[in-house]
């Protein structure tokens, strides 16, 4: 037997859940999958944010003697440079 539950409670829909289907502020479905696998492998920062506290960090990735890759905060003249992020939540 199917049941549908829609709850915007993260934890029920955590420990209810076989299959969980994410949906957006605009509507569209962020992540399907089951409740490990969007809190192991959320598909984008809302997703994160929506199991819990997510922590950032936001710089520049330029080409540079570290390893092929150098980490820049703010932004300037580098050759190369690429905007990333990282995202950690608390266990």
């Amino acid at each position: 037997m199917a049941i549908l539950l829609v709850t915007n409670d993260p934890e029920e829909a955590m420990l209810m859940a076989d299959r969980i289907e994410l949906l957006g502020p605009d509507g569209r479905v962020h992540q399907s999958g089951t409740p490990e696998e969007i809190y192991f492998t959320p598909a984008s920062p809302f997703v994160a944010r929506f199991l819990g506290p997510l922590e950032t960090l936001k710089g520049v990735a330029t080409n540079g003697p570290d390893l092929g890759r150098s980490w820049a905060r703010g932004t300037g003249p580098w050759a190369g440079r690429r905007a990333v992020g990282a995202g950690s939540s608390p266990a």
